[in-house]
């Protein structure tokens, strides 16, 4: 893993505006995001993690402090700039049902092809290589209306590969889906992080699956909070017991998951 940040946050405060009311979500927010890494996010449902998953790739605007960007205030890049530096994948079903495989990912040469999108060689290669690379060739041209939940979320993440981005931002990407393919695309991403070395961030809720694959955590505590640091030292810590509310729920590091405290 570089020692050089791809993604950094200076006390980082993030939320919404409406008018002249201004609602903070969290705030004083200092993490980092390196080449080769697998990092989750971990917290409470409406904690904020979508909200904070949004600022930091650029959709919405910071309500305080800093995002660098390769050691440059994210808001100095143009839109164009930020789609060939972050790919986002939400949680959203996607609704690209008449497409084939093949026409969703090249919706991620965008960035490269302009208006018109239309593809040459080089961008039908990278398309092609993005399938790939997701086990999804033998899928090229079907359309996205007929493949299982798992297999949409790999084409998904197969469009971001497209947008050839250094940092990839992933909101619940096994929300959907069955067991099996939750490891599955688990273990791709944690593959592509390290083989492509790309930033990889991911909200989930699904800790046991996601702590044998992660090289770090930013955890997001009942008391809206942030704690970063690598998934062994905030399992040997104590941190995760600081993510819920309630008390007798507590983090069993024999299982690496959670349960409900014996009385």
């Amino acid at each position: 893993m570089s020692h050089q940040a791809m993604l950094s946050t200076n006390d980082l405060a993030v939320g919404y505006c409406n008018g002249k009311r201004i609602s903070t979500v969290l705030e004083h927010i200092n993490v980092s995001l390196y080449p080769g890494e697998l990092v989750c996010l971990l917290g409470a449902n409406g904690i904020g993690k979508s909200t904070l998953l949004r600022t930091i790739s650029g959709v919405q605007s910071p309500l305080n402090g800093v995002i660098e960007i390769n050691g440059r205030d994210l808001t100095t890049y143009s839109s164009k700039e930020l789609s060939k530096l972050i790919g986002i994948v939400y949680t959203d079903r996607t609704l690209a049902g008449a497409l084939t495989v093949e026409e969703l990912v090249s919706l991620g040469r965008q960035p490269y092809t302009g208006f018109f999108g239309r593809l040459d060689d080089d961008d039908r290669r990278v398309v092609a290589e993005a399938i790939e690379n997701v086990g999804m060739s033998h899928k090229t041209h079907d359309y996205v209306a007929t493949l299982s939940d798992g297999e949409r979320q790999k084409a998904m993440i197969a469009r971001a590969l497209a947008q050839e981005t250094p940092i990839i931002i992933l909101d619940e990407p096994t929300a959907f889906l069955d067991v099996a393919s939750r490891i599955e695309t688990m273990q791709l991403l944690r593959n592509l992080a390290q083989s492509q070395q790309k930033a990889v961030l991911l909200s989930t809720h699904d800790v046991g699956l996601s702590l044998p694959l992660t090289d770090r955590l930013w955890l997001v505590t009942a008391h809206s909070t942030m704690i970063e640091g690598s998934t062994s030292q905030l399992i040997t810590d104590g941190s995760l017991n600081n993510l819920f509310p309630n008390r007798n729920v507590v983090f069993d590091s024999k299982v690496k998951d959670f349960r409900v405290k014996d009385k």
